[in-house]
């Protein structure tokens, strides 16, 4: 490798020193053997990364050295992203960032599109290594939207980006845009024709398909994947990973026997190839499935045999690897009766996955802790569990609306942002070319005529970007609503269904345990079932599509029972609750009873979550004139920061406070209560006072010619 270097370094002098005369096209034609040269190097590297990383250390030790002399963009680009590669080795993110961005910038500045996207790649990587998905994704898009451009030359790198982006997407729960770039890879490998790589996607899918608990179509899919792979050649890497990722199937389907059977084969191969990690991860795996059948003694063989191989592992503090190594020693100590020992084992499991935000693994872990205490007869443990399992899918709900939404928005302006730049790059470029082979004189005879014609093009430009734009803002739109319609309408009938056999059950059944566990998934449920409902009037707002029904209202009933509704859950916080109606008993307005009940429902019920025991929250109704009636909901809760007020009835806000984060939300009822009171032809207003309270005021129009006097 010391005797390549001393061939490689002179050939990137040459390419950094200055060839005036030479032209564009001369010189594409003569950089194209380097750049494969180049990259032949970087494999090797690599490898010395995986392998020998002194010998890395050494290599990139060289490369600083030479940096200095390299005037050539696309030299020093490469020697920038070859030590961003050590420093990630080293787990040294920060510098590794700065000098891909470095790099990144370089392979843009010498017009290199497949440099500049295995750079934004890398980018990628480094930034999901140090958990930042969302900066992984910016690096991503940015690559895919470079690859695309030479597809047919990139395409097996633009299928691994989409599934390395697909990941940035899934360890944070976002299964649905996971998915959605499974499937492009699958789509891309399809195009080619590469059965190693359909079966690589075959098999990002079946993650999807398990996460979805649909552990029959992910069990499909990896059966496809070893049909794709039976006349692939040197495929047992995919083969070993196909044994393991079937046997978790049908673990789920509680098909211990097919699980021991596969898993069995993983490990057979894992050992003949000598892949320490996943023999490590089969051992386990076995284990925990002797341990369902009660088989102890061979259980603990497994366990023990797994913690000798783990000291020779070379990577260590894998993630996934302790978390599921401590989740199966608790199980086991718990089987066996050691209560004490099995709770570390478990708190130093959800330590892993704590501090590494992996939410995926954090689901898991509450929801297979409540299995196993249930099953070990520990109902108190379990219901503990049950209910962090609970908080924590409320969690990922709201949050998985918000980012979804989110990610649209980032999407749409990383690739704008890059074409942006690459545009501003061209200018740039364009420039330099006029002042070095034209003369002074000839740029003040042409001046003029440059500068109307470039006007002339940016304006077409930018006309042509504000139509993109346009059309893009309409598709995001119609993506919007079309993600809306489909989640009401994929939640709405399977809630339906399920609270309906829980309400029976719970009328049936004489159980505390049980009783406490069916109404927590009740309560769950009906949350979910409200914000369901919430999101589907959003979206018929949006397309204009919900209708107001008016007719002459008992006001003063209305409000009362919504009153009797929120007063026993205020009586058991230590809440005083006040009704004052005001309006003539005579006098009914006119209005949509339904609407009016949602807004209020909303206020009260944010105000009874914010409000601290030995609390007042008053309900008022009464006419400021003759013809308005206004509606407050006053409380002394925690109240709303000043800076935060303007924002507090848009969509999807949420207060950065500690209380608002520990009590969750989805920041839709204040926009739907603002957007409903519009609908009724009224407004919506708020004062607060942090650590005082806060004040909603819903005015609606109360004219004389709509009310009903009663005699």
């Amino acid at each position: 490798m010391r005797c390549y270097l001393l061939f490689l370094f002179p050939v990137l002098l040459i390419l950094g020193c200055d060839a005036p005369l030479a032209t564009p096209v001369l010189r594409s034609a003569e950089r194209a053997p380097l750049e494969d040269s180049l990259l032949v190097w970087s494999d090797a590297m690599d490898r010395h990364l995986q392998q020998h990383l002194d010998s890395a250390l050494l290599l990139t030790d060289q490369v600083r050295g030479v940096l200095p002399e390299l005037e050539n963009s696309f030299a020093r680009g490469t020697a920038h992203r070859l030590i961003a590669r050590t420093h990630s080795a080293q787990m040294e993110y920060d510098d590794a960032v700065l000098h891909a961005e470095t790099a990144e910038e370089l392979f843009r500045q010498a017009d290199s599109i497949t440099h500049l996207a295995n750079t934004q790649r890398l980018l990628g990587k480094i930034h999901l290594r140090r958990n930042d998905h969302r900066a992984a994704r910016d690096a991503y898009h940015r690559a895919i939207a470079n690859f695309e451009q030479d597809s047919s030359r990139n395409v097996h790198p633009l299928i691994e980006t989409h599934l390395e982006l697909g990941t940035t997407y899934f360890y944070p729960g976002l299964y649905e845009a996971a998915a959605e770039q499974y499937f492009r890879a699958h789509e891309r490998a399809k195009q080619t024709g590469d059965q190693r790589m359909m079966s690589r996607t075959l098999q990002y899918l079946t993650y999807i398909a398990y996460e979805r608990k649909e552990w029959q179509e992910g069990i499909d899919h990896i059966h496809a994947s070893l049909r794709l792979l039976h006349n692939v050649p040197d495929a047992d890497w995919e083969r070993m990973h196909a044994y393991y990722t079937i046997g978790e199937g049908f673990w789920g389907l509680e098909q211990v026997d097919s699980t021991l059977h596969y898993s069995t084969l993983s490990l057979e191969m894992s050992r003949r190839d000598d892949n320490l990690h996943t023999e490590f991860v089969d051992l386990l795996s076995l284990s925990e499935a002797h341990l369902h059948l009660g088989e102890m003694d061979r259980a603990e063989e497994l366990l023990v045999e797994a913690e000798a191989l783990q000291p020779t592992i070379p990577v260590q503090g894998n993630i996934y690897r302790e978390y599921y190594h401590q989740l199966c020693r608790g199980k086991f100590h718990l089987k066996r009766g050691e209560a004490a020992t099995a709770e570390r084992h478990f708190t130093n499991a959800i330590s892993q996955v704590d501090t590494s935000g992996y939410e995926a693994f954090q689901r898991n872990f509450y929801e297979e802790t409540y299995r196993v205490y249930k099953d070990a007869g520990d109902p108190d443990r379990a219901l503990m569990y049950f209910e962090q399992y609970n908080v924590l899918l409320d969690s990922l709900n709201n949050r998985r609306v918000n980012e979804q939404l989110t990610e649209l928005t980032i999407r749409y302006r990383t690739q704008e942002k890059e074409l942006e730049l690459r545009a501003q790059q061209r200018e740039v470029r364009r420039s330099r070319w006029v002042n070095r082979y034209l003369g002074i004189s000839v740029v003040l005879l042409l001046g003029a005529a440059f500068y109307f014609y470039r006007s002339l093009v940016l304006n077409r430009r930018a006309s042509a970007l504000l139509e993109s734009q346009n059309s893009t803002l309409e598709r995001l739109n119609a993506t919007k609503s079309r993600f809306f319609r489909n989640i009401t309408h994929e939640l709405r009938n399977p809630l339906t269904l399920v609270l309906g056999p829980l309400e029976n059950a719970l009328q049936s059944t004489k159980k505390p345990s049980l009783r406490r566990d069916l109404t927590t998934a009740e309560r769950q449920g009906r949350k979910m079932l409200d914000l369901v409902h919430e999101i589907s009037e959003l979206n018929r707002l949006d397309n204009d599509s919900l209708e107001v029904h008016t007719r002459p209202v008992d006001l003063r009933s209305l409000l009362a029972g919504l009153v009797t509704g929120f007063q026993s859950a205020a009586e058991r916080k230590g809440i005083a609750f006040g009704f004052d109606y005001r309006l003539p008993r005579e006098i009914r307005p006119q209005t949509d009873p339904a609407k009016l009940e949602r807004i209020v429902n909303n206020l009260l019920s944010n105000a009874l979550k914010y409000t601290d025991p030995q609390g007042e929250i008053h309900l008022r109704a009464y006419a400021p004139r003759p013809d308005r009636m206004r509606l407050e909901v006053e409380d002394t809760g925690v109240g709303i920061p000043l800076e935060s007020l303007p924002s507090i009835f848009d969509r999807f806000y949420q207060v950065d406070h500690p209380r608002v984060k520990s009590t969750g939300g989805t920041g839709i009822g204040l926009a739907l209560a603002r957007e409903l009171t519009e609908k009724l032809g009224g407004t919506i207003s708020v004062e607060s006072t942090e650590g005082k309270g806060t004040v909603f005021c819903i005015d609606l129009p109360l004219e004389r010619a709509a009310m009903v006097v009663t005699k």
